[in-house]
C-alpha cells in the first residue's frame, strides 16, 4: 500500500514473515515478582519500557456472498503504539497496519506460528487510509503495561486489556475486558522466513524455562487466532 495518494507507508518485508509466539496470564498478587524475573533476563530494570497500545479491527465493508469465495477476506488490524515516559501525555511512537495469516493447526506444535504481514503508516491518517480501502472497525480495546526485548530477537509484553468507547480518548480506560486481577504475558519471535521459525521456537522454549515459577506460557488453540471475518450468517 505505499505509496496509496495522500499517505505514507513501509512495509516491513515484500516476502512472508511469521509471528512464533507463546502466552500466559497472572493475578495481580504475582505479576510483580514476573516482572523482577523479566527485569533479571532482560537486561535489568530499565528493561522495562511503559508503553500503551491501541488495537483497532477493521472487517470489509461489502460482505463477500456467503460461499467458499468468503476464506479470502481478510481482517486488518491498526495498532497504535504511544510511549508512557509521561502518562499524562503519552506520545504516539508508531502506527502499524497488520494483517495475520492462518495459524498452524499441528497438534504438538510448541508455538502460536501464523503469517503475518506489517506496514508502519508514517504520515496520513490511517482510519481514513481504511476507510478508502472499504473497511469499517468493528472491535477496539487498549493494552496497557509494560515492554520488554530478550536478546534483541523477542518481544515480551505483560499488559492489562481495556475496553475503549472508540472516542479516540486514551487516558484512563474505563472498563477491563479481562478480569482486573489479570496481567496477560506474551512472547513473540518474528522471523524473516519459515526456515527460521524452528529456532524462533527453541528460544521460546528457553523463555518459558527462565519463566518457570512466575509464569506458565500455553501455545493458544488456532480456533482462538484465527482471522476469519465475521459476517452475520446467511439468512
Amino acid at each position: 500500500m505505499s505509496g496509496y495518494k495522500g499517505y505514507s507507508s513501509s512495509q516491513t518485508s515484500s516476502s512472508t514473515k511469521y509471528e512464533c509466539s507463546l502466552h500466559g496470564s497472572v493475578s495481580s498478587e504475582s505479576v510483580w515478582l514476573l516482572k523482577d524475573r523479566l527485569d533479571a533476563i532482560c537486561g535489568g530494570t530499565e528493561a522495562g519500557k511503559k508503553r500503551l497500545e491501541r488495537h483497532e479491527l477493521f472487517k470489509p465493508i461489502v460482505e463477500t456472498p456467503f460461499g467458499p469465495l468468503r476464506k479470502n477476506d481478510a481482517l486488518l488490524f491498526l495498532r497504535t503504539q504511544y510511549s508512557m515516559s509521561d502518562p499524562e501525555q503519552p506520545q504516539i511512537e508508531r502506527i502499524s497496519l497488520i494483517q495475520y495469516g492462518s495459524p498452524e493447526t499441528r497438534t504438538n506444535r510448541a508455538a502460536t506460528i501464523r503469517p503475518i504481514s506489517s506496514s508502519t503508516i508514517y504520515s496520513g491518517d490511517g482510519h481514513e487510509l481504511l476507510q478508502n480501502l472499504q473497511y469499517e472497525k468493528f472491535s477496539d480495546h487498549l493494552r496497557n503495561g509494560f515492554w520488554y526485548f530478550f536478546e534483541n530477537t523477542a518481544s515480551i509484553s505483560l499488559y492489562q486489556i481495556y475496553k475503549n468507547d472508540g472516542n479516540c480518548e486514551i487516558f484512563g480506560p474505563e472498563e477491563s475486558l479481562v478480569s482486573s486481577d489479570a496481567w496477560v504475558i506474551e512472547v513473540s519471535i518474528i522471523t524473516e522466513n519459515q526456515d527460521t521459525v524452528a529456532k524462533a521456537v527453541e528460544m521460546l522454549q528457553r523463555i518459558k524455562l527462565f519463566l518457570k515459577g512466575t509464569a506458565e506460557l500455553v501455545v493458544l488453540g488456532h480456533l482462538y487466532t484465527q482471522t476469519k471475518v465475521p459476517y452475520s450468517l446467511p439468512g
